[in-house]
Parts: C-alpha cells; sequence; structure tokens
C-alpha cells in the first residue's frame, strides 16, 4: 500500500498558478509533461532544468514519438518553455499565466476563513462520503488520464469530439456516427490521445485541399484512422512527403535531367 508522507519531500507551487491551471484545456499527455517539468524544477527549488528524451519517457511513460508533440504544443501554447540547443535544453514553466494561450479568466485565490488561517488549529473532520459503485470501481480501475481513455469512460465524449472535427473538416461528411465508425475511433484511442487524432485530421486537410501537395484521394473517417492517420500526425513530415517541386513533380520523383539514359548507352555500344 502507498503512503507518501511530505516528510519525504513535496513540490512547492504557489496557489495562484493551480487556480489558474485549473481554466485551462490540457490533454492528458498535456497534463503528464506539465506535472513532470514541475516535479523536476519546483520539485528541487529549481526554476528550469536540463531535461532528456530520455527522463520525459521514464517520468512520464510516453512514447518518444509523443512526448515531442506535446512538448511542441505546450510551447505553441506558451505554458512551458526552453532554454538552449540538446542535448543542453533547459525546460522551464512559464508561471506568468498571462501570457499563456488558451486561458479562461483565471479566479483570484479565495482568502482563507479566519479559522483556517489559524495554523495550529486542527480543520473540523469531515464525515466520509461513501463512493457510489461506479466511483469506486472509477477510483481504483483507473489511475491516470491515460487509462481513463483506454478504460472507455471518456470515450462518449471523444467519441463525439472527433467526429464532429471530422465533419468539420468537409472531406467526406457522415450523417451519423455509426457503430462501425465508434469501433474504429475507439482502437485508435488506445494508441493516440484525441488530441493528436484531431490534429492529424487537419492535417490532412490541410494536405488534401493545399495547390502545393499531390495527395488528393479522400478518404472516409475509418479508412483514414485505418491507413492513413500515421502518415498525418506530423504536420512537416506531411508536407515533405506529399510537396510538388517547381517541376511540378512528387518528391523523390526524377526530374528530367535524372532520366536514366542507361538502356540508351546499352543501346549504341551494342551498335558500336
Amino acid at each position: 500500500m502507498a503512503n507518501p508522507q511530505k516528510e519525504d519531500g513535496y513540490t512547492e507551487i504557489a496557489n495562484e498558478i493551480l487556480d489558474a491551471i485549473a481554466f485551462v484545456n490540457l490533454s492528458p499527455y498535456e497534463w503528464r509533461c506539465l506535472i513532470f517539468l514541475w516535479r523536476k524544477t519546483y520539485g528541487w527549488n529549481k526554476k528550469k532544468d536540463v531535461i532528456s528524451v530520455s527522463q520525459w519517457q521514464k517520468g512520464t511513460g510516453l512514447d518518444r514519438r509523443h512526448i515531442g508533440r506535446t512538448l511542441k504544443r505546450l510551447l505553441t501554447r506558451n505554458i512551458i518553455g526552453v532554454n538552449g540547443k540538446s542535448p543542453d535544453k533547459a525546460w522551464f514553466f512559464q508561471k506568468d499565466y498571462e501570457k499563456w494561450d488558451e486561458v479562461v479568466s483565471p479566479v483570484e485565490a479565495t482568502p482563507l476563513s479566519p479559522v483556517e488561517a489559524i495554523p495550529d488549529l486542527p480543520p473540523k473532520p469531515k464525515e466520509a462520503t461513501p463512493l457510489s459503485p461506479v466511483e469506486a470501481t472509477t477510483k481504483t480501475q483507473y489511475k491516470d488520464t491515460h487509462s481513463l481513455q483506454k478504460s472507455g469512460i471518456f470515450f462518449g465524449t471523444f467519441l463525439q469530439e472527433i467526429f464532429n472535427h471530422w465533419n468539420a473538416q468537409k472531406i467526406v461528411v457522415h450523417k451519423k456516427l455509426t457503430d462501425s465508425i465508434k469501433k474504429t475511433i475507439k482502437t485508435n484511442l488506445k494508441d493516440y490521445p484525441a488530441e493528436d487524432i484531431k490534429t492529424a485530421i487537419s492535417n490532412y486537410a490541410l494536405i488534401l485541399n493545399g495547390p502545393d501537395y499531390y495527395f488528393k484521394h479522400k478518404w472516409t473517417l475509418r479508412d483514414f484512422l485505418n491507413r492513413g492517420l500515421d502518415k498525418f500526425l506530423d504536420l512537416e513530415t506531411a508536407k515533405s512527403n506529399y510537396a510538388i517541386d517547381k517541376w511540378g513533380m512528387k518528391s523523390g520523383q526524377k526530374k528530367p535531367y535524372e532520366e536514366d539514359f542507361s538502356d540508351t548507352k546499352a543501346l549504341l555500344a551494342k551498335q558500336e
């Protein structure tokens, strides 16, 4: 049985930060990375710390590719920052919440009551509220946000959210969230956070509709999740793979000046 004690170490975070971060929509992976960053910095009374990819992996349990994308999103939203270059990147938390992106008006910390302000006075004991069967199962079975996503507790929300995001791109609009589509989305949610799936859908739509890219195949949502998701998780990679160059040719295709004339050379050699 776990028995954590404050005496064994604790992380000091200002209440104002917690009040502000409570209003920010973060994905499960973003939460993992943010909490680990707090642990590595504030947990050691430091403002920033050099953290390697292997440390991020060990501290969050995330795959290397997910860590890169997650940190990039947090950087873009200005919730975290980094100084220097690999392998000496020093990561830090941006405590000025007014600089964060997507923040809903943070509230001021509620002043303590006279009773709460007296440090030596023990708090009034509260009667424990019995857990409902559903809550009891949830508490014992699912211990982190990723497990909650995998478990299906939030599937209803994620399914509709991903379905609506797909239809908003107007690639192939589906009239109904069918059981077969639900099943395919659920399968992918076991490996990817909902935010990554929506990002891949947006990247696919951008490539599909962009004049600078040759990929024009329109998948259904199910086909995209089964065959195209991995191809569009990273936008820069997708752009590189499907770009049309100045010759109007596909990436990797030979240019006119690169044509193979080996057959012609062989024929000339025979004639000689």
